[in-house]
């Protein structure tokens, strides 16, 4: 039994986990890049 609750509570955190990746990835993505943009064309 308590090796199932082990294994839903690893595939949840694993879950949280890619989901914060995705997160960061999309901030690097449509946040980071056109800041990046701007920047470049000043210079």
């Amino acid at each position: 039994m308590r090796s199932v609750c082990k294994a839903k509570l690893y595939h949840l955190s694993h879950k949280i986990g890619l989901y914060y990746k995705n997160i960061i990835v999309w901030c690097q993505k449509y946040l980071f890049n056109p800041c990046k943009r701007e920047f470049e064309d000043k210079k």
